[in-house]
């Protein structure tokens, strides 16, 4: 799976102790787990020990078949209505993504400037790293491209998909160098990883 697990733990821990994890598995097979502005998809056939384990030493026991509960440091499990995947519907109608190298940091947090077809946008290090293409077996095919659909960044393969929601600017300077930074050419360069 094309997921760091070192980086998807700190961020699971993040919004365990805020927001909440929200965890289920569809009655087809289909991992659903997200936080705070990011989403991942994964087939139960395909899923790894690490990536699993992972989640539960953050949450606690995996879901059963149908089942979809919120994990929230101090609060018991919470059971949600079942969901349904998202991410491969929205693969289907996505536009080209670059990631940039510009950095500009917000409220502690570094973000890093993406090139959509409706301007440059910010989407937040911290998520953006829990995808890693290196970390594919041997068998699975690498992941897309990132691309945009809407406010998420997507990037999937045929066993998992990760979405990453768009962080808004939160001061007039980063709005500003965004708006300029999607009204004049400059030089964009697509991460290694992605490059074909």
């Amino acid at each position: 799976m094309f997921i760091d697990c070192a980086k998807l733990e700190k961020i699971l821990k993040a919004d365990y102790k805020s927001w909440g994890v929200k965890f289920g598995l569809t009655e087809k097979g289909m991992y659903i787990l997200n936080g705070t502005g990011w989403m991942i998809e994964a087939d139960n056939t395909k899923i790894t020990k690490e990536f699993l384990g992972t989640v539960i030493k953050t949450c606690g026991l995996a879901p059963e078949k149908g089942e979809f509960m919120t994990y929230q440091k101090g609060h018991d499990p919470q059971f949600e209505t079942e969901r349904k995947p998202l991410l491969w519907d929205m693969t289907e109608d996505t536009k080209e993504a670059l990631i940039s190298p510009i950095k500009i940091m917000q409220n502690d947090n570094m973000m890093t400037v993406v090139k959509t077809p409706g301007g440059a946008r910010l989407i937040n290090d911290a998520r953006l790293a829990i995808v890693n293409p290196d970390k594919c077996r041997e068998n699975e095919n690498p992941p897309s491209t990132f691309a945009v659909h809407g406010d998420w960044l997507v990037s999937c393969n045929d066993e998992m998909a990760v979405g990453i929601c768009f962080t808004s600017p939160a001061y007039k300077p980063e709005l500003e160098v965004l708006r300029l930074l999607s009204g004049v050419d400059f030089y964009w360069v697509e991460t290694p990883h992605y490059e074909l």
